[in-house]
Formats: C-alpha cells, structure tokens, sequence
C-alpha cells in the first residue's frame, strides 16, 4: 500500500468529498478515485460510503485512526534518519551515551539541554559494567556513583576514566506476597534478618554494597547471587523466600503487575536513594562529548541525601 494513498485518504476523510479533495492535493477526481479503490480493494472492504455524501464507513473509520497513526510513525522515522544523516556530515562523531541509572531523566535532560549530536549505546546485562569503554564505544555514561562503590572507582581509574557525582536515583523492593515482610510497612529493622537476592553476576559486588551500607556497620547481610540470564527472564523468576532491592523501574516493570509479588518503595517511610554519577573518558576533543557531559550535569544534578537507606 502507498503512503501517499494513505495521505489522499486521510484529505478525502477532511474534504467531504472527492471533487474538494482532488482540487486539495492538485490531482484529476479520477485519479483520487482509483487510489481510493486500490485501498479498498487492498484491504478487502469499502470504506467510502459514496451513496451517503461520501462519508467514512466504519470500516473506513479504522483505516483512518491506523493512517494517521502509520504516517505519523513514518514520518518521525524520516525525520529521524535524515538527523542521523546530518551527523554523519559533522566533523566530530556524535557523543556516545551509555545510561545504565536515571534512564528517563537522562534522555530527557539531554532531549532538552544537549543542542549537539549525540546517540545511546545500549547497556547490556550480562556485561561487566564498563566494557563499553573497554571497547572504546562510549564517552559517558550515568551510573552508580563510583566515589561511593570502591571496586567501580579502581575500575574506572584502571580505565583512565574520571567519575563524578550526580544526583540520586531511587530503588524499590520486591517480594513474594506470602513472605511475612509483606504485610508491611517496610523497615530497615524488619529487614536485618531479610535475605537478599541480587540477579546480576555483573552488578554483585554493587549490589552488595549498596544493600549492606543500609545497615549498621557490623550487622552480616544475608545476600545471595539468584542467576538471570537476560532481562526477559526477569518476568519469571520465582524470588521464594528472598526480597529484591533494584532501581524501581525495573522492579515495578517486572515485579509490580505480577499478583504473587508485592512492591515497597518506601523504607522506614522515606524514598530508597542511592547516589549516581558520570563516569567518562577525560580529555576527549570532541566538543559533542563536552556538550552531552554539561546537559547531564545540568539536568540530573540534585543534592544527595546524608546517608543511602
């Protein structure tokens, strides 16, 4: 099917008629007419009523919605690709940007403030944190905050990489609606003798620092490695007698809508924060780079809280 017969349909939906419409998109009325037949004749049944005024059919009224949507998918996809056209004409390569916490915020902070070139690399599961500088296909990326995770700052200084402090990102906690912490509220003192579960081989030792600072210094934290492969597995993994602490849009993805799990985002009645930050590539002449890192620092700055929960 044409799309430009997709977009003489929609005028002839707008014209009440097929002469207005022709005189609209500068074409013969015949011709509108065989390109509104080879429509109907594509999808199988009429959707001009042309013995009532030449209204829509109810059928007609489908195509109309599903155009109109189609052509606007298309034509943002146009628009798309000649933008990454016009970067490729750019003297420096557009900054290549690995958000792994503050997914949304950050596309959005660099959608408003970042008004040079720039793309995203996809952050992969059950990849070491940094092998995308590792395999120079970054320049920056969001994370955790590596001046708070002592073996992600020796990784990043063994890289050559500077790392800063951000913002803050906030987590959420999964459990199986028959755990005993599931009738809540959820507290740091009801969770000391919790058993935790981290999914990602990758981001063990992370996670184990995160979840261990949220108690007192001394107190031994059940924490055990559940293997997940893939992201797709996460829809159904079986938690038994463990909770889960992550970054609350995958928990509330992958764990708020099942009805043997239950989410808490708050701890002792308070938002679950943890601390995030840039890591990138220093000394970088690409002034794209530099455009994307002040975007992010503009838009995902925020004062951390005293202490992680």
């Amino acid at each position: 099917m044409k799309t430009g017969h997709m977009r003489e349909f929609i005028t002839l939906s707008q014209s009440g008629g097929f002469r207005e419409a022709a005189r609209k998109l500068y074409i013969s009325q015949p011709a509108l007419s065989n390109h509104i037949k080879a429509i109907e004749e594509e999808v199988g049944c009429l959707l001009i009523d042309r013995e009532n005024g030449n209204g829509l059919t109810a059928e007609g009224l489908v195509f109309l919605d599903a155009a109109q949507s189609a052509l606007m998918t298309i034509d943002c996809a146009i628009e798309e690709c000649r933008r990454v056209h016009s970067i490729r004409g750019e003297k420096n390569e557009p900054a290549r940007v690995q958000v792994h916490t503050m997914f949304i915020e950050a596309r959005q902070a660099l959608s408003r403030l970042c008004e040079r070139p720039y793309e995203f690399v996809l952050y992969e599961w059950s990849r070491p944190l940094l092998h995308r500088f590792v395999n120079n296909e970054a320049d920056v990326m969001v994370t955790y905050d590596a001046n708070e995770h002592r073996m992600l700052k020796a990784e990043a200084d063994g890289l050559g990489l500077t790392c800063e402090t951000l913002g803050v990102d906030f987590c959420s906690v999964a459990m199986k609606s028959d755990n005993p912490l599931a009738a809540g509220p959820l507290t740091k003192e009801s969770l000391k003798h919790a058993k935790f579960v981290i999914l990602s081989a990758s981001e063990f030792g992370y996670w184990k620092a995160i979840i261990s600072r949220m108690f007192d210094e001394g107190h031994e934290t059940d924490i055990r490695f559940m293997p997940v492969n893939s992201m797709v597995n996460m829809e159904i993994v079986d938690l038994q007698d463990s909770v889960l602490l992550c970054m609350s849009k995958m928990v509330h993805q992958f764990f708020g809508m099942r009805d043997d799990c239950v989410v808490f985002d708050l701890l002792d009645g308070q938002p679950i924060a943890i601390k995030t930050g840039l890591v990138y590539r220093p000394n970088v002449d690409n002034e794209n780079v530099e455009a994307a890192l002040s975007a992010l620092r503009l838009g995902l700055a925020a004062d951390s809280p005293d202490a992680v929960r």
